[in-house]
């Protein structure tokens, strides 16, 4: 599993919604190799989930991952993690596009973070197709 670090992002603007892990789980978690062998490392739970849909289409499918299985806010102190399902294919270029809309439209950082965090995104988000899963966990140090 690769772990990549968004001062300011891992939290705020890398999830919309995106909650403590005990000590030495983190380590054992970033050098999992896969999604389930992070989760259980950190012992999290599903806060919840849901699917967003544009018009008729289905977009994706996504979930909440905490150590409580409560989302106590962005500035808990705890790990947070989201997986998302594509349901349809999407271009990196299009998903990155949307994050940029999004992030103005929230008011998250400045036009000059944005383009920064961008092009950090841009090295790791792939495109998509129906099937695929990306997960994003932010640790409470920002990784």
């Amino acid at each position: 599993m690769r772990t990549f670090r968004f001062p300011g992002l891992a939290a705020a603007a890398l999830l919309l919604a995106l909650g403590t892990a005990s000590a030495g789980h983190d380590d054992a978690a970033r050098g999992a190799d896969t999604w389930q062998d992070a989760r259980e490392a950190l012992e999290l739970k599903t806060v919840g989930t849901t699917r967003l849909r544009w018009l008729m289409f289905r977009v994706y499918d996504a979930a909440l991952w905490t150590p409580t299985g409560r989302f106590d806010g962005l500035e808990s102190g705890e790990v947070k993690a989201l997986e998302i399902e594509y349901l349809r294919s999407i271009s990196a270029e299009r998903i990155l596009d949307i994050t940029r809309d999004e992030w103005v439209r929230l008011g998250i950082g400045d036009d000059e973070s944005r383009e920064r965090w961008l092009e950090q995104l841009a090295d790791i988000i792939p495109d998509v197709r129906d099937g695929s899963r990306l997960t994003a966990v932010a640790f409470p140090d920002g990784y």
